[in-house]
């Protein structure tokens, strides 16, 4: 490091901070003559004083010691600045404008009806719109994610119930499981994959292969209490045929989770999984005609010689022949691919 050009920098990140060598010596509790020297060639500070010159002369370690401004730096530092700056004022704007409407409501509730009836409707709809936007991951370091989901679901719950007690309707338990089935059907694997940050690469690749037996097993949980609250509450006359085409319906998810359990290359995998989904889609299909039977439904039946009448089964045949092909090639490639 050049003394000189080190002293020289010095000099001008003090003069454009408008300080004497005085009042920077003052700001490092150092006699004025160290500055002096500095600023003069003579000695490089000592550097456990690096930060606090730093901070007193508003430069970074590095720009102190290459003895040049970074505009890169400086550049970035800016635009994080600016970015701090409009997150913040969107912030404070939205929850301002929430709160101004909680208040205007409350007045005109009590002014017009003399009580407080529909405002705790305005209140928990503010409450529930703040946790989307700009939502209570502000006021959280980890887990922002996790915390957006959780705040987000439980204002939506006290929101249902809310509107529920108000209407004095029956529909509270269904339009929570439906949202809570939602959310796990979007939110599961983002949430699962973001365990990668928390878990040795070890740790996640063996837990990684349950992720589809335990997203199918939650996602038909949740549909199974969707449709027994259902019942309870609304009266299914074909509950027994509702749960079970549901639970052949998820057949084919917990067909790939299986799959997914063994310790086979992924082209052996699709190639499995291609061979299992026509079968699963016809016996969906049967299942869909004897439990509907005496309804309207679509002939699935295959006739290539009456494409009129026949060109939904039609189709369907090509299009599974089509998965079987596709499915003994990524065989064929998986058995031919070498071993790691």
């Amino acid at each position: 490091m050049d003394k000189e050009k080190f002293g020289t920098f010095i000099k001008n990140s003090r003069v454009k901070k408008n300080y004497t060598q005085k009042q920077l010596a003052d700001k490092l509790f150092i006699d004025v003559t160290a500055v002096s020297k500095w600023e003069r060639g003579v000695t490089y500070p000592d550097i456990t004083l690096v930060p606090e010159i730093c901070k007193a002369l508003d430069i970074n370690e590095h720009e102190l010691i290459q003895s040049s401004n970074d505009t890169e730096y400086r550049k970035k530092m800016k635009e994080a600045e600016k970015y701090i700056k409009i997150k913040n004022t969107i912030f404070w704007t939205t929850t301002l404008l929430y709160l101004i409407a909680i208040v205007t409501c409350f007045i005109v509730n009590i002014s017009v009806n003399h009580t407080l009836s529909w405002f705790w409707i305005v209140f928990v709809s503010c409450l529930t719109a703040f946790t989307f936007i700009p939502t209570c991951t502000r006021f959280f370091i980890k887990y922002k994610f996790l915390v957006f989901v959780v705040s987000s679901f439980i204002s939506l719950f006290i929101l249902f119930l809310t509107c529920c007690l108000y209407t004095k309707g029956n529909w509270f338990l269904v339009a929570t499981f439906g949202t809570l089935l939602g959310y796990f059907l979007v939110f599961y694997p983002i949430i699962f994959g973001k365990l990668k940050m928390y878990l040795l690469d070890d740790q996640y690749n063996k837990i990684k292969k349950y992720f589809m037996l335990t997203y199918s097993l939650g996602l038909l949980i949740l549909t199974l209490l969707l449709l027994v609250v259902i019942n309870v509450f609304f009266g299914i006359n074909m509950m027994g045929s509702a749960v079970l085409v549901t639970m052949c319906s998820y057949g084919l998810l917990f067909s790939y989770s299986i799959v997914e359990l063994f310790n086979l290359n992924r082209f052996i995998k699709l190639g499995i999984d291609g061979l299992i989904t026509p079968l699963e889609l016809i016996g969906i299909g049967y299942l869909i005609q004897k439990v509907f039977e005496g309804n309207t439904v679509t002939d699935y039946s295959v006739n290539f010689s009456d494409w009129a009448n026949h060109i939904n089964g039609n189709i369907s045949c090509i299009v599974a022949l089509s998965i079987v092909f596709l499915s003994v090639v990524f065989l064929i490639i998986g058995y031919l691919k070498p071993k790691k």
